[in-house]
């Protein structure tokens, strides 16, 4: 009778410790996953975040390497276009180089900054470049293609005095349908019968000397 009484008995433990062997290395492995998962997912976080440092400063460059871009400014008598480039293959004459006429060296942009001066360029027959520091949507809708980013210059001028720095006015024809841009106010003045005036579109350095002060 003792042995029909603990032969049940025995049989009970041998399978509750099975099971519990069994939920034991399931557990083990659940959680062997779950640190493994959330490994991973903590490396991948931190390689996003240094991804999106880097990538969300708006720079084309940093300044241990910064230059000063000259930008020359170009007219064509025949398109009445004048025309900027800092004289990179984006920015080549287009059309018959042959049409425009060196005007000199204008102004002088940074190779690294928080401010783009974008440019667009609508084509002949209408010839016309566009500068702006705004990504120009309505520009792009009546026929004006990116053309890139010119360089770099300031939105607003710094506080303190700085000599290095001209606002770049934007004048525009509608009947040249032309943009024209220079950093001397007495040139146009408040406008012309021809150029209307449409405000300072940024700050630009007038020399090629690089400065830390703004």
């Amino acid at each position: 009778s003792y042995t029909v009484i603990m032969l049940p008995l025995m049989l009970c433990v041998c399978l509750i410790t099975c099971l519990t062997i069994g939920v034991s290395e399931d557990a083990n492995v659940n959680v062997a996953n779950i640190l493994e998962a959330n490994t991973i997912h903590t490396r991948n976080k931190q390689g996003s975040q240094a991804a999106l440092g880097e990538s969300s400063t708006g720079n084309v460059g940093s300044r241990d390497n910064v230059k000063m871009i000259p930008i020359t400014e170009y007219f064509a008598e025949l398109y009445s276009d004048h025309y900027y480039s800092n004289n990179s293959t984006a920015f080549k004459l287009p059309g018959n180089a042959s049409f425009y006429t060196d005007l000199g060296v204008k102004f002088y942009l940074r190779s690294f900054g928080n401010t783009p001066l974008y440019a667009y360029y609508h084509a002949a027959p209408t010839s016309d470049q566009f500068l702006t520091v705004k990504k120009s949507v309505e520009k792009k809708k009546i026929g004006y293609g990116f053309q890139g980013i010119l360089g770099y210059c300031l939105r607003l001028h710094p506080k303190k005095a700085h000599s290095g720095l001209q606002p770049l006015y934007r004048y525009w024809s509608v009947v040249l349908t032309d943009h024209y841009y220079t950093t001397s106010f007495d040139e146009l003045g408040n406008g012309t019968d021809i150029y209307v005036l449409q405000g300072i579109e940024c700050y630009v350095f007038t020399s090629p000397e690089l400065s830390s002060d703004d």
